[in-house]
Protein backbone atom coordinates (compact mmCIF):
# COMPACT_ATOMS: atom_id res chain seq x y z
CA UNK A 1 0.00 0.00 0.00
CA UNK A 2 1.36 3.43 -0.98
CA UNK A 3 1.47 6.07 1.76
CA UNK A 4 -0.88 9.01 1.17
CA UNK A 5 1.49 11.50 2.82
CA UNK A 6 5.03 10.63 1.68
CA UNK A 7 4.31 8.17 -1.17
CA UNK A 8 6.46 5.44 0.39
CA UNK A 9 5.74 1.78 -0.30
CA UNK A 10 6.77 0.60 3.18
CA UNK A 11 3.45 0.30 5.05
CA UNK A 12 1.94 -2.31 7.35
CA UNK A 13 -1.57 -3.15 8.54
CA UNK A 14 -2.47 -1.35 11.74
CA UNK A 15 -5.96 -2.39 12.81
CA UNK A 16 -9.30 -1.10 11.61
CA UNK A 17 -10.90 2.34 11.54
CA UNK A 18 -14.66 2.61 10.99
CA UNK A 19 -14.77 -0.88 9.54
CA UNK A 20 -11.96 -0.30 7.03
CA UNK A 21 -8.43 -1.64 7.10
CA UNK A 22 -6.00 0.87 8.59
CA UNK A 23 -2.35 1.12 7.53
CA UNK A 24 0.77 2.71 9.04
CA UNK A 25 3.65 4.02 6.96
CA UNK A 26 6.97 2.76 8.38
CA UNK A 27 8.81 5.75 6.90
CA UNK A 28 6.77 8.70 8.23
CA UNK A 29 4.54 6.87 10.82
CA UNK A 30 1.38 8.22 9.20
CA UNK A 31 -1.84 6.22 9.74
CA UNK A 32 -4.30 6.06 6.84
CA UNK A 33 -7.06 3.95 5.32
CA UNK A 34 -7.14 2.81 1.72
CA UNK A 35 -8.81 5.50 -0.39
CA UNK A 36 -11.86 4.47 -2.32
CA UNK A 37 -15.27 5.71 -3.31
CA UNK A 38 -16.91 7.88 -0.70
CA UNK A 39 -20.31 6.83 0.51
CA UNK A 40 -21.99 9.71 -1.32
CA UNK A 41 -20.18 9.58 -4.67
CA UNK A 42 -22.86 7.46 -6.34
CA UNK A 43 -25.56 9.72 -4.96
CA UNK A 44 -23.74 12.82 -6.22
CA UNK A 45 -23.44 11.33 -9.69
CA UNK A 46 -27.16 10.48 -9.69
CA UNK A 47 -27.99 14.11 -8.80
CA UNK A 48 -25.83 15.35 -11.70
CA UNK A 49 -27.53 12.92 -14.11
CA UNK A 50 -30.97 14.08 -13.00
CA UNK A 51 -29.99 17.74 -13.42
CA UNK A 52 -28.61 17.09 -16.91
CA UNK A 53 -31.91 15.39 -17.76
CA UNK A 54 -33.77 18.61 -17.00
CA UNK A 55 -35.08 17.90 -13.49
CA UNK A 56 -35.24 20.95 -11.21
CA UNK A 57 -33.10 21.21 -8.08
CA UNK A 58 -36.17 21.14 -5.84
CA UNK A 59 -37.47 17.98 -7.50
CA UNK A 60 -34.01 16.38 -7.27
CA UNK A 61 -33.98 17.23 -3.57
CA UNK A 62 -37.34 15.55 -3.08
CA UNK A 63 -36.31 12.46 -5.05
CA UNK A 64 -32.91 12.02 -3.39
CA UNK A 65 -33.93 13.12 0.11
CA UNK A 66 -31.49 16.05 0.28
CA UNK A 67 -31.85 19.82 0.33
CA UNK A 68 -32.20 21.57 -3.03
CA UNK A 69 -29.24 23.72 -1.99
CA UNK A 70 -27.13 20.60 -1.44
CA UNK A 71 -28.11 19.27 -4.86
CA UNK A 72 -27.08 22.59 -6.44
CA UNK A 73 -23.73 22.51 -4.61
CA UNK A 74 -23.03 18.96 -5.84
CA UNK A 75 -23.78 19.91 -9.45
CA UNK A 76 -21.63 23.04 -9.15
CA UNK A 77 -18.71 21.06 -7.69
CA UNK A 78 -19.00 18.49 -10.50
CA UNK A 79 -19.04 21.24 -13.13
CA UNK A 80 -15.92 22.85 -11.67
CA UNK A 81 -14.03 19.56 -12.09
CA UNK A 82 -14.74 19.50 -15.82
CA UNK A 83 -12.00 20.75 -18.15
CA UNK A 84 -12.44 24.23 -19.56
CA UNK A 85 -13.57 24.52 -23.17
CA UNK A 86 -10.62 25.45 -25.38
CA UNK A 87 -12.57 27.22 -28.10
CA UNK A 88 -15.33 29.54 -26.95
CA UNK A 89 -17.29 30.72 -29.96
CA UNK A 90 -19.36 33.91 -29.62
CA UNK A 91 -23.08 33.69 -30.27
CA UNK A 92 -23.95 35.53 -33.46
CA UNK A 93 -27.57 34.46 -34.12
CA UNK A 94 -30.40 34.86 -31.63
CA UNK A 95 -33.92 33.66 -32.41
CA UNK A 96 -36.88 35.25 -30.63
CA UNK A 97 -40.52 34.32 -30.61
CA UNK A 98 -42.44 37.41 -31.68
CA UNK A 99 -45.91 35.88 -31.58
CA UNK A 100 -46.28 36.28 -27.81
CA UNK A 101 -45.56 40.00 -27.97
CA UNK A 102 -48.01 40.37 -30.84
CA UNK A 103 -50.79 38.65 -28.87
CA UNK A 104 -50.07 40.68 -25.74
CA UNK A 105 -50.23 43.90 -27.72
CA UNK A 106 -53.40 42.88 -29.53
CA UNK A 107 -55.13 41.33 -26.52
CA UNK A 108 -58.45 42.92 -27.51
CA UNK A 109 -58.31 41.09 -30.85
CA UNK A 110 -58.18 37.71 -29.08
CA UNK A 111 -61.63 36.28 -28.33
CA UNK A 112 -61.08 33.71 -25.55
CA UNK A 113 -64.57 32.18 -25.72
CA UNK A 114 -64.52 31.35 -29.44
CA UNK A 115 -60.75 30.70 -29.42
CA UNK A 116 -60.29 32.72 -32.57
CA UNK A 117 -58.17 35.72 -33.37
Amino acid sequence: MKCLRCGGENSIKSGFARGKQRFECKDCHYHFVEPGLKAGDKEHLQVVKLYCSGVSFRQIGRLQGVSHTTARRWVKAFAQQLPQAANKMPVSVVELDEQWHFLQKKSKALDLESRRL
